[in-house]
């Protein structure tokens, strides 16, 4: 309708909106504590293969965040400790706003998937208005705004968990095979961004249904 298609767009524009504002505090706040050893491991994975400095986390996000400066041309030089290593990533070629602006961009597909989590779950429940409204305070919320700006996996876990959700609230509408792959996708990246997420979705999922 037009209706929905106007609300659409605004809820488009929030977005946008909100990946401007987000980009903008990169040249801004430099690195939290954790932000370079999630690039390490993540490059670790992209230049080697492997994925040997720590179990803590699962690689999604962390490979998320590596390829901008990937794809930039840093790398790894034999570091044994993944702060070290993430560090040198960030100072690489005296550009560290760049190379730091480069990993937290990798966050953002996450925080637009949220927003697409926020906007079709609230529209499928209560309409076009109610989900422009669900989406205006999602992307105007300061912890959620501060966290898509940086590199690290919380973001991510966020926007795959509900995701994940999402795809079971299908499933149980109606079980067919192409919404139970969906499903297992949704759940498998959940757990691919965060372990938590194992202890997050069987709580949720039971509260579902």
């Amino acid at each position: 309708s037009k209706g929905g298609a106007s609300t659409f767009l605004a809820a488009v524009l929030l977005s946008s909106l909100a990946v401007v504002g987000i980009v903008s505090t990169y040249g801004i706040f430099n690195q939290t504590y954790d932000e370079p050893a999630h690039i390490a491991a993540g490059m670790q994975w992209l230049q080697y293969g492997t994925y040997l400095y720590e179990p803590l986390h699962p690689p999604l996000a962390r490979v998320s965040v590596a390829v901008g400066p990937y794809l930039l041309g840093l790398r790894l030089h034999g570091e044994r400790d993944m702060w070290q290593a993430g560090n040198d990533i960030l100072y690489s070629q005296g550009r560290y706003f760049r190379n730091l602006a480069a990993a937290r961009l990798g966050v953002i597909p996450f925080f637009l998937l949220a927003i697409w989590i926020v906007w079709t779950w609230t529209r499928r429940s209560h309409g076009s208005g109610a989900a422009l409204a669900a989406v205006a305070l999602f992307v105007s919320c300061p912890p959620v705004l501060a966290n898509a700006g940086l590199a690290t996996t919380d973001l991510p876990s966020a926007a795959t968990i509900a995701a994940a959700l999402l795809a079971f609230v299908f499933w149980l509408e109606g079980p067919t095979s192409r919404r139970g792959i969906l499903l297992g996708v949704a759940t498998s990246l959940a757990v691919l961004a965060k372990f938590s997420a194992i202890g997050f979705l069987p709580v949720c999922c039971a509260a579902i249904v």
